[in-house]
């Protein structure tokens, strides 16, 4: 819904602006309860629906189409630096939480490095059919419904376009610590 209201509002549609505004507010509110993942809401809410246990992670494919409303509403209101420095925000937790950036490569079995984005929070990417991070799905696959390259061309654009030197302080370092950039 946010993504139509987003995509509306971009067309200079009042009632879809306020509309797709009212379900920002309301995605937040999902996002900052108990149990979202760093600024992402969790995939199922209220998480009481949850059984048999907690639903903590966050899924891609919501997450992703709703960033791209936010981005269209930020267009839709002439960029504010405020909202824009929100959806920036949320562009960042999406890659890192949602994807894995900034690494993004996993290694095969027989030692051959992928570029294979994680599918959530929770739902490990490219996963083995055993240990830790044991898929409960079929192993080392990834649903392509989880890719959306179309969404990452705008969110790259708008990192791009929109990008402040103060926002490199919300990115994520790798997993070795060392630092990261929007470029």
């Amino acid at each position: 819904a946010l993504m139509v209201e987003g995509f509306q509002a971009g067309q200079g549609s009042m009632e879809a602006l306020s509309n797709g505004l009212g379900i920002a507010r309301a995605w937040l509110s999902i996002a900052t309860s108990p149990g979202g993942a760093s600024g992402l809401p969790v995939w199922k809410y209220p998480t009481s629906l949850c059984s048999p246990g907690p639903c903590r992670g966050t899924a891609i494919d919501g997450d992703e189409d709703a960033v791209l409303g936010l981005i269209y509403l930020a267009a839709a209101l002439q960029y504010p630096p405020d909202f824009v420095e929100w959806v920036m925000k949320l562009v960042i937790a999406f890659a890192a939480v949602d994807l894995g950036f900034p690494d993004l490569f996993r290694s095969l079995p027989d030692g051959t490095r992928v570029f294979v984005p994680k599918g959530g929070s929770e739902w490990g990417g490219l996963a083995p059919p055993s240990g830790q991070f044991a898929t409960t799905k079929h192993p080392w696959c990834y649903g392509p419904s989880y890719f959306a390259p179309a969404h990452y061309r705008v969110f790259r654009d708008f990192v791009a376009y929109r990008w402040e030197p103060h926002f490199n302080s919300y990115l994520p370092s790798r997993l070795s610590g060392e630092a990261t950039s929007s470029e």
